[in-house]
């Protein structure tokens, strides 16, 4: 954890309330704080709305590189998480902080783990593991509803 060094008495008593107000701990106690912690709430659902809208942005884009090339043999986790990585970067989605750097290319831990559950959700692919001789790899399955992405795709990514 950092820590910062505060300058003695550089926040007062006040400060202190109205970050506690803010943070939810305490009740306003006049309008004008009652309408900064309203404006506050508006802006941290905008946030959360925006962060969802992405994410569901991320899974249309995945839903789609999945859908021209689930037939091809080489196609598994890793080429997949690169050709997402290269089309986000492409679309300028600026999320290069979620990617960490890994020793066969850029890795998103969580949107690699949460992927599988949205499309399995949506019914648009299934991801098998296939075991081989002295390998094993992962395959994309087309569901019943796997090219109803589309539409969002279209509305995301209008070409």
């Amino acid at each position: 954890m950092k820590s910062t060094k505060i300058e003695k008495g550089s926040f007062s008593m006040s400060d202190f309330e109205k970050g506690l107000m803010l943070a939810g701990y305490i009740t306003p106690s006049s309008i004008s704080e009652l309408a900064e912690k309203e404006e506050l709430e508006r802006h941290e659902t905008t946030v959360k709305e925006g962060t969802k809208n992405l994410y569901f942005k991320r899974v249309v884009l995945a839903a789609e590189i999945v859908s021209k090339l689930h037939a091809e043999p080489s196609l598994g986790r890793v080429k997949f998480q690169k050709l997402v990585y290269l089309c986000e970067h492409v679309c300028d989605m600026n999320l290069a902080d979620r990617y960490v750097k890994q020793a066969a290319g850029p890795f998103d831990n969580k949107f690699m783990h949460s992927i599988g559950q949205e499309f399995s959700k949506n019914k648009w692919f299934a991801i098998t593991r296939e075991q081989g001789e002295n390998k094993f790899g992962y395959k994309f399955i087309p569901l019943e509803n796997a090219s109803s992405y589309k539409r969002y795709y279209l509305n995301y990514f209008e070409t």
